[in-house]
């Protein structure tokens, strides 16, 4: 095999610090064993076309591995993006992880996202700035606009209304964590932890309401 036993389980627990996501194992994992091959002489790297009972990859290259994924670009891009762009992709990133919903109506976003900041910041916000928001996320790659009735690009006629857009989450969910972790997790929660639980009751209450 391409890993230690031991190495494999710390890869599966290091993933499941976060949401769990299967792309985050392989990410990790592609990383580890680059890692591993930078590591190994010439005559290391032939042995490894031939049998071995040692499996080239160890604890140190997926330590060193996640060190990278905890530095990736999402995480320094989200870490510089504004409060109210990253507040969108904490509701976002949590009802995708908690309910398994990664596309939503604009309308119903914009609805979350309020009912989480409790009228704090988003909700004295217009809906044009919102939808401009929106777009900002739309630009960097992590949000994704798109027409339900597929558009006139698919011969669908006119577009449908912004507010009936759909956004699909876009950004894997682990990043959004790692770019907040310090003001996500903790014994207060944190700033975006309790927007965290507010988009959660929300959209809980919201799956009663509609059962």
């Amino acid at each position: 095999g391409v890993f230690n036993p031991t190495a494999l389980k710390l890869l599966s627990k290091k993933v499941q610090e976060y949401s769990g996501d299967c792309r985050k194992a392989l990410e990790l994992g592609l990383q580890s064993i680059g890692l591993c091959i930078e590591g190994l002489d010439a005559a290391s790297l032939s042995a490894l076309h031939g049998p071995s009972d040692k499996p080239p990859v160890q604890i140190k290259h997926i330590v060193a591995g996640d060190n990278l994924s905890r530095n990736s670009q999402s995480v320094k891009t989200i870490k510089e993006l504004p409060i109210s762009q990253q507040i969108v992709l904490v509701v976002a990133s949590e009802l995708s992880a908690g309910f398994e919903q990664r596309t939503f109506t604009l309308s119903r976003l914009s609805s979350y996202v309020k009912q989480a900041c409790r009228h704090g910041l988003m909700d004295k916000m217009p809906q044009s700035e919102f939808d401009d928001l929106l777009r900002a996320l739309q630009d960097v790659g992590f949000l994704e606009l798109s027409d339900p009735a597929g558009g006139p690009g698919s011969g669908g006629g006119a577009p449908a209304p912004l507010s009936r857009q759909l956004i699909t989450l876009k950004v894997v969910e682990d990043d959004v964590k790692r770019a907040l972790q310090g003001l996500i997790d903790g014994e207060s929660k944190g700033f975006f932890g309790n927007i965290r639980e507010e988009a959660r009751q929300a959209a809980e209450k919201d799956r009663r309401e509609n059962s």
